[in-house]
Parts: structure tokens; C-alpha cells; sequence
């Protein structure tokens, strides 16, 4: 193959292949049908707190932690006269 039918061959393919644009209606229509599944998505992802085991652990591990820590703070506090 020569070079000149190489290049007649690109130029073919380049405009065979040429990306299509969608047009403005689709676009629109696109995105109200994204933003419609997504809000309906976006209720359904939300766990709420109580609901969440991990949020129980942490919280009563920072409860405990607190207890502790006031339970040893206390007595350096309080000085017998």
C-alpha cells in the first residue's frame, strides 16, 4: 500500500467515525432523568443514626472514656483540709 491510499484511508475512516453530538432535547431529558433517580437514590442511601451500630459503639466508647477520666480526675481535686 502506498502512501497516498494510506492517508485516503485515514481521511475515509476520520469521517466514517466522527463522534456524535447529542442533541439539546436529549440533553435535557438526560439530566431531568439523572437528577429524578438520583434524588429517589439519595432517600434510600441516608441510614438514620439510630440505625447505625458503629455511631452506638463510638459514642459509648467516648462515654466510657469520659467516666474514666472524671472518675480519676476527682480525687486529685478534692483536698482534705
Amino acid at each position: 500500500m502506498n502512501m497516498d491510499s494510506e492517508k485516503h484511508m485515514k481521511n475515509i475512516l476520520k469521517t466514517i467515525y466522527k463522534p456524535a453530538t447529542a442533541s439539546p432535547e436529549f440533553r435535557e431529558g438526560l439530566l431531568e432523568r439523572l437528577t429524578h433517580e438520583l434524588g429517589r437514590d439519595v432517600g434510600q442511601l441516608t441510614i438514620p443514626l439510630w440505625k447505625q451500630p458503629r455511631s452506638f459503639v463510638f459514642i459509648a466508647a467516648v462515654l466510657i472514656i469520659a467516666a474514666i477520666g472524671y472518675g480519676i480526675w476527682i480525687p486529685f481535686t478534692f483536698q482534705i483540709p
